[in-house]
């Protein structure tokens, strides 16, 4: 499971994303280009808190 916060606050757990895929965005020159690319709408995902 992968946890992102957005800036707004807004919390989203992102189920079954690869290790890989968590090193990749963590290595990645722009978080949210790699983000909107290789993670949204590739994972299910359920919204926990914020806005």
């Amino acid at each position: 499971m992968l946890e992102i916060a957005f800036r707004n606050g807004t919390v989203y757990h992102y189920q079954n994303v690869p290790q890989q895929t968590w090193a990749q965005l963590m290595r990645a020159a722009s978080k949210g280009r790699y983000f909107d690319r290789a993670i949204r709408e590739r994972y299910p995902f359920q919204r926990i808190e914020g806005e």
